[in-house]
């Protein structure tokens, strides 16, 4: 079992790491593919999963992002949106209120992968989209820490909570990275 399968485990490790966060994150997931998962958003009303420091959505007015880490929210200081410590395994929102989710980083810390993603299937309205950035099974130096998913499991997971694949890939030159877009069927 991965060490950081536990969600208050997660939480310790990035109020720790909070103060290198802005290093670390552009050289895992460089500012081509923020730019790139960007470009699939739909709709005003966009939720960023594990906002951290802001790196993703900062900069779109209409984003909530909600994280568990007071310490790493603390450094998004030019995020425009609203900032929300929260978990997305109990939402503090209606359902159906979100176009699209954001989770860059971060889904692979929920402890019931199954149970995040019908948390998201509620709060989006129909049609709504979820898009992931997480590590893919070529980068093996996680995988102590974290579940790096394979593009089956993420297809297998999205089926299973209602949703239908429509990205699954790897998506960098360096091919440690794997994007998916899925949409929430009506």
């Amino acid at each position: 079992m991965p060490i950081f399968s536990k969600q208050q485990k997660a939480r310790s490790f990035f109020d720790g790491l909070s103060s290198l966060y802005d290093i670390i994150n552009p050289i895992i997931y460089p500012g081509s593919m923020r730019e790139e998962l960007l470009s699939h958003v739909e709709g005003e009303r966009i939720l960023d999963f594990g906002v951290g420091t802001g790196y993703t959505t900062g900069r779109l007015p209409h984003a909530v992002g909600i994280d568990l880490s007071m310490k790493m929210m603390s450094r998004a200081i030019d995020y425009r949106g609203q900032l929300v410590r929260a978990d997305i395994l109990k939402p503090p929102f209606k359902g159906g209120c979100y176009d699209t989710i954001i989770s860059a980083g971060s889904f692979y810390y929920l402890p019931d992968p199954l149970e995040g993603l019908r948390s998201f299937r509620y709060l989006l309205k129909d049609g709504g989209i979820i898009l992931f950035l997480s590590p893919n099974t070529t980068l093996s130096i996680f995988k102590p820490f974290i579940h790096i998913y394979t593009h089956q499991e993420y297809k297998n997971l999205f089926n299973e909570a209602g949703f239908t694949p429509e990205i699954v890939r790897t998506t960098d030159a360096r091919r440690y990275i794997c994007f998916c877009k899925a949409r929430k069927e009506g």
